[in-house]
């Protein structure tokens, strides 16, 4: 057989550099991509780390809520309950007079 051209070897030489280049930019390129992925994956949990904090925080708000609104329920009702009641009236005439009879005595020609 007969000896590879010149060119043909020095052709073979860029291929082999050319092949060992790519390979290597492949590596770098997926090192690179599980790179960001591990990236990203930190920030989907931390993400999701603060969207279940903020759940918690929202369905704690909302059973505070719900027992303000609970409480003033009651309170409107015991309000209610003691204005309906005579001592309640009798009590509003007494504080109400006084008032009356400042007015009328103000009005009142000298």
């Amino acid at each position: 057989m007969s000896e590879p051209s010149p060119t043909l070897t020095r052709l073979q030489a860029v291929l082999d550099r050319n092949l060992e280049h790519s390979s290597r930019a492949v590596r770098d390129m997926y090192a690179s991509v599980a790179t960001d992925l591990e990236a990203a994956m930190v920030r989907l949990r931390l993400a999701e780390r603060r969207a279940t904090e903020a759940e918690e925080r929202a369905e704690t708000l909302r059973l505070h809520l719900e027992r303000a609104i609970s409480r003033a329920a009651h309170a409107e009702q015991e309000i209610s309950a003691v204005r309906a009641s005579a001592t309640w009236k009798v009590g509003r005439v007494f504080v109400a007079l006084p008032g009356r009879v400042r007015r009328l005595v103000k009005s009142r020609p000298r």
